[in-house]
């Protein structure tokens, strides 16, 4: 069972030593292993039961680590970098380097994002690697927001939870892929999809 914890070198010990743990961002509970790691991605889709057609999401904590990964970063995804991260925005790019296909789901993309929370951004700090982001639940359920309910979920397939609750914000990222025009608003979450095109314009992006 999962020991509840706030060091956060516990953590950065059992991220780097490949076992999986829980903590808190600005919107839910991540499960965090180290995401450069094929036999990870396998373990964390078997914890969460998850469709191995759904992709898992990358966590960084400084927007140039997408570039060791991706070298198309269209202008208007740059630009909506700079104003939502760190922030509940995921951005999906083609990769130039691969990445296990577990993470991209066999199409060449993975989705990127800087949390806005002190504690996923220090454990990235310390870990200096992406990180996974998915949420801390059994597919199916609803993400956490507590590690009580993380614990009561999925504590018996973690080393450890972070013992603090999440942020404020009651919505999942909002995810967009970057890697054809129009760009497609794959989730709408705690961004409105109103909120980027007054922005950007409506014809540059399109909802799934």
């Amino acid at each position: 069972m999962a020991i509840l914890t706030k060091n956060i070198s516990l953590l950065t010990k059992s991220i780097l030593d490949n076992e999986p743990i829980a903590f808190p961002t600005e919107t839910f509970f991540a499960l965090g292993m180290n995401g450069t790691n094929p036999e990870n991605i396998a373990k964390i889709f078997s914890i969460k039961g998850r469709d191995k057609n759904n992709p898992i999401s990358l966590l960084i904590n400084d927007p140039n680590q997408i570039y060791n990964f991706s070298k198309n970063i269209p202008d208007i995804a740059e630009n909506l970098m700079d104003k939502y991260w760190p922030g509940p925005l995921t951005a999906v790019f083609k990769l130039d380097q691969k990445i296990d296909s577990k993470i991209t789901s066999n199409n060449g993309t993975a989705g990127f994002r800087i949390p806005d929370n002190h504690i996923a951004l220090n454990l990235l700090e310390e870990c200096n690697l992406p990180i996974t982001g998915t949420s801390a639940n059994r597919s199916g359920k609803p993400p956490h927001k507590s590690p009580i309910e993380v614990s009561k979920d999925i504590g018996k397939d973690l080393k450890f939870i972070y013992d603090e609750v999440c942020g404020e914000k009651n919505y999942p990222s909002t995810v967009i892929d970057f890697t054809k025009k129009p760009y497609k608003i794959v989730r709408e979450g705690s961004i409105p999809f109103s909120e980027i095109t007054n922005l950007y314009g409506k014809d540059n992006f399109c909802i799934k």
